[in-house]
């Protein structure tokens, strides 16, 4: 029997980015105490690449088929962690995240790899503005104070690099939704070869 499966794609960060990511958290938490922002739990910490919304369950192995086929030939990617940034923007942010970037252009290539590999199973439109970053925290209200605070506290935490890595694999999680926040579980690994 199938049943639908909340899935997406990403980059897994490895623990000692998650543990300066955990601390960047509790520097902007120091600097707005009473903000409403929920901040993801250093176990949530990824990269995303692709959501792909509700997949069934029985279409789950022809989409690791596809993203094996459309990621051939992608090797692994030296990354590097560092800056803060605000979705939509500094006036207004509803979303705090570390950006990730590589210099050899690979980490674009492999987005728009996955975009084209899970576009068949996915309801979600197509990103065409891929910002490469780890979301640190989410937004519910900032008055003009709070916000002012937190983007300057962003400005002077985010100036350091946090961490230099090899991504040498992709993940398809599932994102299973409570009462209490959501839980990400593994499905499969996908190596970069």
């Amino acid at each position: 029997m199938s049943e639908q499966l909340r899935l997406f794609v990403s980059i897994e960060p490895p623990a000692q980015l998650k543990d300066a990511l955990s601390q960047v958290q509790a520097e902007l938490r120091q600097a707005v105490p009473n903000a409403a922002i929920r901040w993801t739990p250093s176990t949530q910490l990824h990269l995303t690449l692709r959501f792909l919304g509700k997949v069934e369950s029985t279409e789950v192995d022809a989409l690791v088929g596809s993203v094996l086929q459309h990621c051939t030939g992608i090797p692994p990617i030296a990354l590097h962690a560092e800056g803060i940034g605000f979705f939509p923007g500094q006036r207004r942010p509803r979303v705090v995240w570390i950006g990730v970037r590589d210099s050899a252009g690979l980490l674009k290539k492999l987005h728009q790899a996955v975009q084209a590999a899970t576009q068949r199973f996915s309801p979600e439109p197509p990103e065409d503005d891929f910002v490469g970053h780890i979301t640190i925290g989410r937004i519910k209200r900032l008055d003009r104070q709070e916000t002012r605070v937190l983007v300057e506290a962003a400005a002077k935490t985010g100036a350091r690099p946090l961490a230099d890595w090899t991504a040498t694999s992709i993940e398809l999680m599932k994102s299973k939704l409570s009462s209490g926040g959501a839980t990400h579980i593994p499905v499969q690994r996908i190596p970069l070869s």
